[in-house]
Formats: C-alpha cells, sequence, structure tokens
C-alpha cells in the first residue's frame, strides 16, 4: 500500500496580500493626516531678530491664489484705542492726586519736574508770563470717545480752581458716548493755537493774548478757559463793513451755525448744557463775536 503524500500549503500569496494592505494603509494615513514634523519642514524660518510668534506661509501657501491663501486678521478698534490710551507721557504719581473715576484725575503741576519742563517754552510762556504760577495749575487725565467711536485717554491743563468742574464734565461726556477727536496738551503744537484749532484739538490752558489782541489775556493764560472740538465749532467775527473772519480758516463751511452737521455745538448740545450747569459761559452767547468751541468759568 503506497502512503499518500500531504501537499505542504503555500502561505506566501496570503503575505503579499497583508503587506500590500497594511501599505495601502499607510499611504492613506499619510495622505490624510500629514505629520507635523513634515509640515514644518515646508515652513520658512523666521528672519533673525523676527518676533517668534509672528505667522510664516509655507511653500504651498506661497503657491495658492491669493484669494485663498488666510489672512491675518486686522487690529481691532478697542487694540487700536488701547493704543491711543498708553501713549501719553508716564508721569510719577503725585501724593496730592485726586481721583474721581478710573481714568479721571488730577493733580498739581508743581508736583512734576517732566511736566513743568515740557510746558515751560510753550503753554506756560515762562519769558514773559508774570500772572500765573506752576501752583496754580492742575494737571488732567481723561477718558474720553474719539471721532471712530473708540475710548481714548486725554491730557488736559487748566486752573486749580475748575479741575475738579472738568473731571465731572469729561466724565459724563465719556459715559454718554460724546465725540471729541482730541484732547492733547497744546504743548504737543508748540502753543500754536491755530495749529491746534486745525487738528480739532480740544485743550484749555495756554499762557497768551486773546484773539485778535495784544494787551490783553486770554481767560485760556489763567486755565480757566477751554475749547472744544475747535474745527467744527470755529471763531467767527463780522466787522462793520460786513467782512467775516473765521479761525482757523479751514473751519470756514462750519462757520454758518444754521447749516445741521456733525459734532456742532448748540444749545441743543449736551457739551453746552453741561458746562453751563456747572456755570460756564458759551462763546456762542457773545454779541460782538462768537465763539463756538469756547468755555471759559469766572471765578470770584
Amino acid at each position: 500500500m503506497t502512503r499518500q503524500r500531504r501537499r505542504k500549503k503555500n502561505h506566501f500569496p496570503l503575505f503579499l496580500s497583508l503587506l500590500l494592505l497594511i501599505c495601502i494603509g499607510l499611504l492613506l494615513c499619510v495622505l490624510l493626516n500629514v505629520p507635523e514634523r513634515l509640515v514644518d519642514s515646508f515652513r520658512k524660518p523666521n528672519p533673525a531678530g523676527s518676533d517668534p510668534g509672528s505667522s510664516v506661509v509655507s511653500e504651498t501657501a506661497a503657491a495658492l491664489p491669493a484669494d485663498e491663501i488666510p489672512q491675518a486678521e486686522s487690529k481691532e478698534p478697542a487694540q487700536e484705542a488701547d493704543a491711543q490710551i498708553h501713549s501719553l507721557p508716564v508721569y510719577p504719581i503725585s501724593p496730592s492726586r485726586v481721583t474721581y473715576q478710573d481714568g479721571f484725575y488730577y493733580e498739581p503741576v508743581s508736583d512734576t519736574k517732566e511736566l513743568m519742563e515740557r510746558i515751560r517754552p510753550y503753554s506756560f510762556n515762562e519769558s514773559v508770563n508774570t500772572k500765573v504760577s506752576y501752583e496754580d495749575l492742575s494737571y488732567l487725565r481723561v477718558r474720553y470717545v474719539n471721532f471712530q467711536d473708540q475710548d481714548c485717554e486725554g491730557e488736559l491743563i487748566c486752573s486749580n480752581q475748575i479741575a475738579q468742574d472738568l473731571l465731572e464734565i469729561f466724565y459724563i461726556l465719556w459715559k454718554d458716548r460724546y465725540q471729541i477727536e482730541s484732547i492733547r496738551l497744546i504743548d504737543d503744537f508748540q502753543a500754536d493755537d491755530t495749529a491746534s484749532m486745525e487738528a480739532d484739538n480740544t485743550s484749555a490752558f495756554n499762557y497768551r493774548y486773546s484773539t485778535g489782541s495784544t494787551k490783553y489775556l486770554s481767560n485760556h493764560s489763567y486755565g480757566l478757559s477751554i475749547d472744544i472740538n475747535p474745527l467744527y465749532n470755529p471763531y467767527v467775527a463780522t466787522d462793520k463793513n460786513g467782512n467775516r473772519t473765521v479761525e482757523p480758516s479751514s473751519a470756514a463751511p462750519y462757520a454758518n451755525r444754521s447749516l445741521d452737521f456733525a459734532h456742532k455745538i448748540d444749545k441743543e448740545d449736551l457739551c453746552y448744557q453741561l458746562f453751563t450747569k456747572y456755570g460756564f459761559t458759551w462763546g456762542g452767547d457773545w454779541k460782538s463775536v462768537k465763539d463756538y468751541q469756547h468755555f471759559e468759568k469766572e471765578i470770584k
């Protein structure tokens, strides 16, 4: 009886099939989920000295159409406002500082050497100033809303006698989102009143003569006056021949107060209502000339 030889099974085709499936699976993993280190190899290195947190563009992204490349987000208005808020000089905190609300305070000008040096050749006008001392003046920080509806921080110098009034007025204006284009010391304009007005800058103290006079000091000299949004609320004078003078001259389109336009101060305006409530008089009520930007307070 012959013994039938058992055939040995060949497993090699099955092994190849499994290997092929594994290779296909690995290839799909690579295509669907590229490892981070592989992506990193396509990135351009940061230039020397650049911000390590800044975004970089891969070679692949560079090849995409411009409208398909993700764009960096633009800075939000709040971030722009923060930049403005923190752009003002930083002075040592005076022991005499009076804080009304967060972001609203005043302190003596005479407590800060750097501030006195800043204003000495300009608004303080030391070479001709015989009426006002540093001790008569207060330095104010206030918050305000600019024409882009952003929260900003401004600075003023005024008489000690109206410092608290101004803090309270500007606090209400800020809370009501009343728009003011700029609040900077006029020293940023070398005490040039025309330059400050053309920039629509709100300011107070400036030791100078009254507009059109070489004899009488303005109440700005004593820190008892303030000009608000002066470009939209100009000084207007008309002589006996009917010739009209507008200051600044670039504000001529806003001299006609019968027109309706933004930022105009009139008796319906919150700014007018607040200042007059606190005992200030308005230049728009004057008879001989009209100074629509101007509020002043008489101190007896």
